[in-house]
């Protein structure tokens, strides 16, 4: 089922490349023409999600704490 007919159109932008691009190239052009300098880019992979009701909260914390420009966050683990 095509997940971009179930959100809303001002929830995203479907941009194309007239070639196409590997990851680093296209993550790099939405950061630089798509976000303000004061928004938090964040990339979040298919397969992965993003725990908990303040996960958005405490990274955008990490930003303003520590006036960073790139915040690497690995994943949390099952145990088993």
């Amino acid at each position: 089922m095509n997940t971009q007919s179930k959100l809303p159109k001002e929830k995203y932008m479907l941009v194309t490349n007239a070639e196409q691009q590997k990851a680093m190239p296209n993550l790099r052009r939405a950061a630089m023409e798509f976000c303000k300098p004061e928004e938090i880019f964040l990339i979040v992979d298919g397969d992965d999600e993003l725990i908990g009701r303040q996960v958005l909260h405490f990274f955008n914390a990490m930003f303003q704490k520590h006036d960073a420009w790139f915040v690497y966050s690995n994943f949390l683990g099952s145990g088993g």
